[in-house]
């Protein structure tokens, strides 16, 4: 009995299969009948269908799917889009009970008409050409991907906070509204499909209908343009450029803390200023050169430098103010009074005990009586005579290392004593008066201070307008 299951159950089974491959040679009968009676016969794709009066309508869609490439310097932008087409040919219709139940079919594109849809600010365009769909109604679907590379204007004043907005038209070349009226199928564009970009972020992608008269053609032409915005991601440039320049920054006031008789303060500023100098060579390569939207990061750059080589000069003058007492010029009763007395009240600085500047005979009579004594007990070529080279710890160092000659040397304990005793006085009043500061000293310490004072306000002004300017929205 099992042969007459195997027999029934082959027997329901052979009419479907052979009833699907029937239908499918059917299917491509019609088909190949369809595409012959559509277009082989008076079809061309060379001219636009002509069914009414009326302009025919073309809608199109845009879905940005990458953007590929965005260049500042050049001010151009890659992007990867999709393009979706719609519009009816009253020449293209069938009945589909003459073809199967047929509604759809593919065909190749260059085989029907398109129209010349085309991006007004596109610079080249790589395009895969698919096949267009086509339904019994007369209504064609055409969709394809594309990269194009545009123009699109850049607005960097707020850089690296700065926002976007390119714009991609598109617009018949050849035909006028009268011929070809343009329309969205929707008020955005498509960002469903958008891969993440690792610098920018897609804020909206609106659909404006535009009708526009040029000066080559009499009647007005349509397109849609489509206003892509975008946003910066600025974490890098915070990080690499905006955090350590606002570091160095803060270094430069580090400058005015160093002693004039140290000698570094103007080679310190230098320094600060060749850092600047490269941060603004930074923003030249990045950046477009335009005159129209000048970034604000590169003004903030450009005030630091100029700050900085002001506070070259400010270094400079006080170290000439602090060394100009060995000319031996007195200094005249107007500095004194404005300056000295006047400025060092408003900058807080107390008396101090001020020796008097020696006239250049005076000073060589003191100093034949000083090398005189210290000849007795210090070695000529352990002296210096300059007050602002003597320092205590060379003192120390000086003292220490002839003790033990004076031991050997000075056999008498008592004439020993008293040699002892005369180079310790002496030390005292030197180690004293290297620690006094005579009035240019004191004008030079005050002027310090204030020019201090004047960088650490202005670069405070600065930084603040320059972080309240960033802070301000600019979206399209």
């Amino acid at each position: 009995m099992w042969w007459k299951c195997l027999m029934s159950t082959f027997g329901l089974l052979f009419p479907v299969a052979l009833g699907s491959v029937v239908s499918s040679d059917n299917n491509g009968y019609f088909l190949a009948s369809l595409y012959k009676s559509l277009l082989e016969g008076n079809y061309t794709s060379a001219i636009r269908p002509h069914c009414s009066e009326k302009a025919l309508n073309v809608t199109i869609d845009v879905g940005l799917r990458e953007i590929v490439d965005l260049s500042e310097k050049q001010e151009t932008i890659k992007l990867k889009i999709w393009v979706r087409l719609k519009w009816e040919d009253c020449n293209l219709t069938w009945n589909t009970s003459d073809f199967g139940g047929i509604s759809k079919m593919v065909v190749p594109y260059d085989k029907i008409w398109i129209p010349d849809v085309t991006l007004l600010e596109g610079i080249n365009e790589i395009a895969n050409m698919p096949d267009t769909l086509i339904t019994n109604l007369g209504e064609v679907y055409y969709q394809f991907q594309t990269t194009v590379h545009m123009t699109c204007g850049m607005n960097i004043a707020k850089f690296p906070f700065d926002h976007q907005m390119c714009t991609i038209t598109f617009a018949p070349w050849m035909h006028t509204n009268r011929e070809i009226d343009m329309f969205s199928k929707s008020d955005t564009g498509d960002l469903s499909s958008f891969v993440i970009n690792q610098e920018w972020v897609v804020v909206s992608l609106k659909a404006t209908k535009i009708t526009e008269l040029y000066n080559c053609c009499d009647e007005p032409f349509s397109s849609i343009s489509y206003k892509l915005v975008i946003k910066r991601k600025a974490t890098f440039y915070i990080i690499t450029m905006i955090l350590p320049f606002f570091a160095l920054t803060i270094l430069s006031i580090a400058g005015f803390v160093l002693p004039s008789i140290s000698g570094e303060k103007i080679a310190f500023h230098m320094n600060i200023l060749l850092a600047v100098t490269v941060f603004l060579l930074l923003i030249q390569d990045t950046l477009p050169s335009s005159s129209e939207f000048f970034p604000t990061i590169g003004i903030y750059f450009t005030i630091t430098l100029l700050l900085t080589c002001l506070s070259c000069v400010m270094s400079a003058i006080v170290l000439y103010l602090f060394y100009h007492d060995l000319s031996g010029k007195q200094m005249p009763e107007w500095v004194r009074k404005f300056f000295v007395q006047g400025l060092g009240r408003l900058m807080f600085i107390k008396p101090h005990t001020l020796i008097p500047v020696k006239s250049q005979a005076n000073s060589q009579q003191d100093t034949v009586r000083e090398n005189a004594v210290r000849r007795s007990v210090i070695p000529t070529d352990k002296f210096k005579k300059n007050r602002k080279s003597i320092k205590p710890t060379v003192l120390m160092g000086v003292q220490n290392a002839i003790y033990d000659d004076w031991e050997k040397e000075l056999g008498d304990v008592q004439l020993r004593n008293q040699t002892r005793a005369t180079f310790m006085e002496t030390d005292k009043s030197v180690y004293s008066e290297a620690n006094k500061m005579n009035e240019w000293e004191l004008l030079a310490y005050t002027l310090d201070r204030f020019f201090t004072v004047f960088y650490i306000f202005v670069t405070i002004i600065n930084t603040t307008a320059f972080l309240i300017v960033l802070s301000q929205n600019d979206e399209p």
